[in-house]
């Protein structure tokens, strides 16, 4: 499928990026007509491009690999090809590997890195994540919010935009009446992340706060006892998020109402 050949193999590559000790083995022509970054430390007079390589060993290395196959692959998440196991750690430091087949072991590394949790100062995982099941669902949210920052950082847009897409895509499948209660639950621990200054500077613009605002609304709107939920009423402390969710919910009861904007 177009150059994963190429991702796989290594065949022609004429640059190396590095992460946490693992080197990847790269081609220019394909990673630097995605990101102007990249194009900028390569082909510019940085020692970058004097070594053909570069340091990410900053990021997690899950993500970088992540980032990296997107380029040749134009997905980061595919599942089909050995990608189905999402790595964890948990809050007492222990590792464990949930995902679409529990049977397969993320690889060694991935089972090492906990840096999705941390990057978005988290210490460990939420109270509501209290299973398996939920710990992976929630660590797919977490991905997406992991790769809109580095496509960001990296200035990879179309990256950006695939990560905002499928962030906003899962939230629809915690929205409606076979949501349960715990489903519902793993969008609450999102809220401080977006509602956090220093994380959430261009959330707005990428619509996701409001697709998780909306989300929420909703579920709240077909089952009221939610209302009443401890992990809701604990998010209902961060500023400014009771306000737009009292905005959604009333656009969700009433239809869209012009003069209410984000």
């Amino acid at each position: 499928m177009g150059f994963q050949r190429y991702w796989e193999s290594g065949k022609g590559a004429d640059m190396s990026v590095i992460c946490r000790g693992e080197t990847f083995r790269c081609h220019s022509a394909i990673i630097c007509s995605r990101s102007s970054f990249f194009e900028a430390a390569f082909f510019g007079k940085f020692e970058e491009g004097l070594t053909k390589t570069i340091n990410l060993s900053a990021d997690s290395l899950p993500m970088v690999r992540r980032m990296l196959r997107y380029f040749y692959v134009l997905d980061y998440d595919n599942y089909e090809d050995g990608d189905n196991a999402i790595d964890v750690t948990l809050s007492d430091g222990s590792d464990e590997s949930v995902g679409a087949s529990e049977s397969e072991g993320a690889s060694p590394a991935a089972q090492n890195d906990n840096d999705e949790l941390s990057n978005l100062n988290m210490d460990g995982w939420p109270e509501v994540c209290k299973d398996r099941h939920t710990r992976y669902l929630f660590r797919l949210f977490i991905i997406h919010l992991q790769m809109t920052k580095m496509a960001d950082k990296y200035d990879i847009t179309c990256l950006r935009d695939l990560a905002v897409t499928k962030f906003q895509s899962r939230c629809k499948l915690h929205t409606g009446p076979h949501c349960s209660p715990s489903e519902f639950r793993v969008l609450l621990p999102l809220v401080p992340i977006l509602y956090e200054p220093k994380l959430a500077t261009d959330d707005l613009e990428y619509g996701l706060r409001p697709t998780l605002v909306t989300a929420i609304a909703e579920n709240i709107s077909l089952k009221m006892e939610l209302l009443d939920d401890p992990s809701f009423k604990e998010s209902l402390q961060c500023a400014g998020f009771a306000f737009d969710v009292m905005k959604s919910v009333t656009r969700v009861a009433y239809g869209k109402i012009g003069d209410i904007e984000w």
